[in-house]
């Protein structure tokens, strides 16, 4: 985690806002005066898609289920114990703390809440 989550967060929604407004007028540029310009605008469009996106990516592949995980380990006996863990405000540092915790023979399942306070 580089740490900006807990200062970029709240503006990110004004800052996606921004870029929906910015690609929106790329494209009605390209539509409407510059067709040539296609290429480059749909270039932009795809960089600021995956730039914007990149937590719920993250996020994304970091759950995907693995073979051989905690998933398919058997619940017999499991007891249910809660962690609190400072400091966890973006998905890069709740896919770790899963990460370390389901790597751990004895843990059948780790869920993570975001820290948003």
């Amino acid at each position: 985690c580089s740490g900006l989550t807990p200062l970029l967060g709240p503006v990110r929604p004004p800052l996606l806002a921004a870029i929906l407004l910015l690609q929106t007028g790329n494209w009605h540029s390209v539509v409407t005066r510059k067709p040539e310009n296609a290429r480059l605008v749909a270039l932009g469009t795809a960089i600021s898609v995956l730039i914007s996106l990149s937590p719920e990516i993250t996020e994304r592949l970091r759950r995907r289920p693995q073979r051989g995980g905690a998933a398919e380990r058997a619940a017999d006996g499991a007891t249910e114990v809660s962690l609190r863990v400072a400091k966890v405000s973006c998905s890069v540092c709740e896919g770790k703390v899963r990460s370390v915790a389901e790597a751990h023979t004895a843990v059948l399942r780790c869920d993570v809440d975001i820290d948003r306070s």
